[in-house]
């Protein structure tokens, strides 16, 4: 434990940095490794996945199951705050794939969201570097120049819920020592 990571977000079976951190691709997941966190069983033949994974790809529906599973609220804090075998949590993907109601969701479940990656980043961070920008293609997502123009209110409200709703600290520096500010700048995304 340290103090951005408090002893809750560590997990059995996973070995751990020097610096006291989860090792991150490495050490969790994998075919022989722990996972992070578990994958569930779903109704209608869906097939297994974790939480990561159902944040990442949209999947509300998987996410709202997957938190009625857990029962006990220790346990859901320990759960919603592990790290995938890429290093990242639910509150990362949340952020980075601008997933407004499945922050939060997260957050009302106790999920951190200033728990930071290996290399340092916060889900602010992650908000302030991916939130939709128009791009040369006339799209309002680099990755996608179909997306539809409400990506660009919902990072807004992601943006607000972090610092208004949950007060990040919006000065935290990455371990290259780059606010969210830095990483917006850089990419040029005047919403954040």
């Amino acid at each position: 434990p340290s103090r951005f990571f408090p002893s809750y977000f560590f997990f059995s079976g996973a070995p751990l940095c020097e610096e006291g951190r989860p090792a991150m691709a490495e050490g969790i997941g994998g075919d022989d490794k722990a996972q992070a966190t578990p994958m569930i069983s779903l109704t209608g033949g869906t097939p297994k996945m974790n939480l990561q994974q159902a944040v990442r790809d949209g999947r509300e529906e998987v996410l709202r199951q997957w938190l009625g599973q857990l029962t006990v609220k220790k346990k859901k804090k320990m759960l919603i705050n592990a790290y995938d075998s890429f290093g990242f949590t639910a509150m990362h993907y949340a952020a980075r794939f601008n997933r407004f109601k499945m922050m939060q969701l997260l957050i009302a479940n106790d999920a951190n969201p200033e728990v930071r990656t290996e290399e340092g980043l916060t889900p602010l961070h992650y908000a302030a570097r991916y939130t939709p920008l128009h791009s040369k293609t006339g799209g309002e997502n680099e990755e996608d120049s179909a997306a539809p123009v409400t990506l660009r209110s919902t990072s807004k409200q992601i943006l607000q819920v972090l610092i208004a709703v949950c007060h990040v600290d919006i000065n935290v520096k990455d371990q290259d020592d780059l606010t969210p500010l830095h990483l917006a700048c850089m990419r040029g995304n005047r919403v954040a």
